[in-house]
């Protein structure tokens, strides 16, 4: 017996699409067409809502935001690396990044001193960088040699 599109929630609905479930499969699992869907999605203010944005997950998965805040803090407790973190997670390095910036602004995960050797601080010399542009490179998650050589990229003004 189909369920009826009244016990549908938001909640559920989300839960549904990060299940991988389409629009069609959703319709047809609650007896009716897409575009009663559709209708449905609007009166809810769920058309073109992007699933993964953290916003959607703060307002519907909160739950979800606090089991990884607290894997985080006990991974990071253990002494695990960044990299390794982020794919315990499910994320690339930078998202982690901003993750911890947004949910877990005390916990100064990515202060940790970089310690660059006389050799490191040369080639920064050599390509006219600064040291504080090479820590923030390497925060962000570049690779040591691309943040001790690349150059600074400077924005150009058009000129019309």
């Amino acid at each position: 017996m189909p369920k009826k599109l009244d016990d549908l929630t938001p909640e559920l609905y989300l839960k549904y699409k990060r299940t991988k479930l389409r629009d069609d499969q959703i319709a047809r699992l609650y007896g009716c067409s897409q575009e009663t869907l559709v209708q449905w999605k609007r009166k809810n203010g769920l058309v073109g809502v992007n699933i993964q944005s953290w916003s959607i997950r703060e307002k519907y998965f909160p739950e979800e935001i606090e089991k990884m805040k607290k894997k985080f803090i006990r991974l990071y407790k253990k002494g695990w690396k960044r990299e390794a973190i982020a794919e315990e997670l499910g994320m690339s390095r930078q998202t982690l990044t901003r993750f911890v910036l947004k949910y877990l602004p005390h916990m100064k995960a990515y202060d940790v001193k970089v310690k660059l050797t006389k050799e490191q601080k040369q080639i920064i010399q050599k390509h006219g960088l600064r040291i504080d542009t090479v820590r923030h490179r390497i925060y962000a998650g570049w690779p040591i040699e691309r943040a001790l050589t690349e150059p600074i990229q400077r924005k150009r003004k058009d000129v019309s």
